[in-house]
């Protein structure tokens, strides 16, 4: 059971040139409630930070850069610049949470994509390390299990010929998560197949994580 509660909160500001919209920005993220009002302050501070860089990057880069391109190109289209998240789990000692923050140029959206894993009894980065056992042959035993998901054609997508390759050079300790079900390594998107926004992400089972932290159970 989780003592924190999140809810979220929404920056919403549009900018214009004579009349026409020629950025739209919407940016969602969380705040946070519970007995631990220090760990609760810091977390709400952490993400409305993000969100306020952000804002500012829309409002002092994005906005005037728009507004240059439509006087040489003599053409606006209408842009657009957001950011999600959502929670893949939490108890009273874990949050995992993903943040995904994407632009619209009128024809092409790019995201980029974070995810913060949190030791909630102090409101520590939980690395990798301190959630399970990192070592050579964990790293192994893990590559080998993706690389098998890949041959398998887990997803359903269209995965480059090469793509066990490529995740055996890529993959990455600290590119995880926790879920309800295990732990999830993820690769950035576009690496392993084509997509627009699918970071795909392979999860292990808890019971094949050698040394994973009890943290992640409920009490």
């Amino acid at each position: 059971m989780s003592l924190i509660k999140l809810m979220s909160s929404e920056t919403k500001e549009n900018f214009s040139d004579e009349g026409k919209e020629i950025l739209s920005v919407n940016l969602k993220y969380p705040v946070f409630e519970g007995e631990n009002e220090e760990v609760c302050s810091k977390l709400s501070d952490f993400y409305a930070s993000a969100a306020g860089e952000y804002a500012k990057y829309c409002k002092n880069k994005l906005a005037p850069g728009i507004l240059k391109k439509a006087e040489r190109d003599k053409h606006i289209e209408k842009n657009g610049a957001s950011m999600n998240w959502y929670v893949s789990f939490l108890n009273e000692n874990i949050l995992s949470l993903i943040t995904d923050i994407s632009y619209f140029n009128g024809k092409q959206k790019n995201t980029s994509r974070y995810v913060q894993n949190w030791n909630l009894n102090d409101c520590s980065p939980l690395y990798a390390k301190n959630a399970f056992l990192v070592t050579r042959e964990t790293k192994e035993l893990y590559i080998s299990e993706i690389c098998s998901k890949i041959l398998n054609g887990e997803g359903g997508f269209k995965y480059y010929a090469n793509a066990e390759k490529i995740a055996r050079r890529h993959f990455s300790f600290e590119k995880y998560y926790f879920t309800v079900k295990g732990i999830a390594f993820y690769y950035d998107k576009n690496l392993l197949f084509e997509t627009d926004s699918v970071y795909p992400a392979f999860v292990m089972p808890y019971s094949g994580i050698e040394g994973v932290t009890q943290m992640y159970r409920s009490r």
